[in-house]
């Protein structure tokens, strides 16, 4: 049983419609729609939430509400988002985790690590582990490095001031958080630096909840292999969940592609086997949000 919040003075807003967002900001709102509606399950009153965080969810927004310091509500919201299981694998709460295979949740755990978070000042790790999967009746071994931290679940640091209060100003964002965002120049760093507004940086947190990953197989070096990341452009957050998690799991066979036009047939195909279970739906690949 879920309880609809009602939220009457809300520290946080995003909507679909703001002008102001891109492509990306889109696909984040909608992990955080993602994420929100799974943690109403686990936590399905405010009360169990610290400072009686509630929230909103609309097809096209959210709003989020809280009393008490800013940094304690978004530090706890942010490690329940994102976490790490026993095997060293990232959790993302929003993708339904206890509905996926170990396959799947490899898969993504490669698609984050080798795109969004490539950098070992974001991504901290012990180790690697191999796990053997059975493709077509043969053992293969996949081998992912075991995750001990990531940015993504202590950025409510960034986010708040020495007093834990959300900031009001400006935030520097850096390629980990927005793909591409990079300092212009060197020599004129504070002028030239990407820099997002709080609220809309929170929202980038949630991008790689509502992407999805295919391995990109070099003819050239086919034992380093790459990741392709699709990002969405989200219409109707309610519906993008809805087909996200009816998607399910994919093997991991059909999880690789050979180049990134193919990751985008393979991601409209995969989309189109699941709309006759939500025909109203509907959501439009950007092709070029593919790296």
């Amino acid at each position: 049983m879920s309880v609809v919040a009602s939220v009457v003075n809300p520290k946080i807003c995003l909507n679909l419609s703001d002008p102001s967002i891109t492509w990306i900001h889109r696909a984040g709102i909608a992990g955080l729609w993602m994420t929100l509606k799974q943690l109403e399950k686990l936590y399905p009153i405010p009360a169990e939430r610290p400072g009686n965080l509630s929230w909103l969810l609309t097809p096209r927004s959210i709003s989020l509400e809280w009393q008490g310091q800013d940094f304690v509500v978004l530090d706890w919201l942010l490690k329940q988002s994102f976490q790490i299981n026993e095997e060293g694998l990232i959790l993302l709460t929003g993708s339904n985790t206890h509905s996926i295979n170990i396959e799947t949740q490899i898969n993504i755990h490669l698609g984050i690590t080798r795109t969004f978070l490539q950098h070992n000042q974001v991504f901290k790790f012990d180790g690697e582990k191999s796990w053997t999967l059975i493709v077509d009746g043969i053992e293969i071994d996949v081998e992912y490095k075991k995750a001990v931290s990531y940015a993504h679940q202590h950025f409510a640091k960034q986010l708040c001031d020495k007093e834990g209060q959300f900031l009001q100003q400006s935030i520097g964002v850096v390629g980990w958080l927005y793909p591409g965002s990079v300092v212009r120049h060197v020599a004129f760093t504070q002028k030239t630096k990407f820099e997002e507004k709080p609220q809309l940086a929170f929202a980038l947190l949630y991008a790689p909840v509502a992407c999805h990953y295919f391995v990109l197989r070099s003819h050239t070096q086919p034992q380093h292999p790459q990741y392709a990341v699709v990002i969405p452009e989200v219409t109707n957050l309610e519906i993008y969940a809805q087909q996200y998690w009816n998607l399910g799991n994919l093997d991991y066979k059909h999880s690789h592609v050979s180049s990134l036009g193919d990751a985008a047939l393979r991601f409209l195909t995969y989309k189109t086997t699941i709309e006759l279970a939500i025909p109203q739906g509907y959501f439009i690949l950007n092709v070029d949000a593919i790296w």
